[in-house]
């Protein structure tokens, strides 16, 4: 199996920033990326999600406001 990594962003209006470093670098699969996502779904968020490359795009290209969100990643095995 493949794994990537994963950019999560956490808005900082609804998360704290030891949230995001909770999950910073851990491996994950489809199951707990799910959980995550479900973490977001308690406070009426979401948690953006991208590939690397698609972060890096959205970074270079100045296509959103880094500052309004705490960044972290994973590494991601698909498991389903």
């Amino acid at each position: 199996m493949k794994t990537e990594t994963l950019i999560l962003l956490f808005e900082i209006d609804y998360f704290e920033r030891k949230e995001a470093e909770l999950v910073e670098n851990n491996n994950c699969n489809s199951e707990q990326l799910a959980d995550i996502v479900n973490m977001a779904k308690e406070k009426a968020t979401t948690i953006l999600i991208y590939s690397l490359t698609d972060f890096m795009d959205l970074c270079n290209n100045q296509e959103f406001q880094i500052e309004s969100y705490w960044v972290s990643y994973v590494n991601y095995t698909k498991t389903i």
